[in-house]
């Protein structure tokens, strides 16, 4: 991850995922989109106003890693 100075703990009984990264440029964020997002994903991230389109792919991309991580 691309955490700077943040750190998390997860704690739990079963498998859990969780991922930090810290918003910063993306220089081929919209690349990272249509290689490792879903079609559902690409066309909702497209949607979005481009003022908005930053925070939604942090959003996007912690959520799939922690998924992965939850899953091993």
């Amino acid at each position: 991850t691309h955490t700077a100075d943040l750190a998390l703990i997860a704690v739990a009984r079963r498998r859990v995922g969780v991922d930090v990264e810290r918003v910063r440029p993306v220089p081929d964020r919209d690349g990272l989109v249509a290689r490792f997002f879903s079609a559902p994903e690409q066309a909702a991230y497209r949607e979005l106003p481009a003022d908005r389109r930053h925070a939604a792919f942090f959003r996007g991309w912690t959520c799939k890693e922690a998924v992965i991580k939850a899953a091993g």
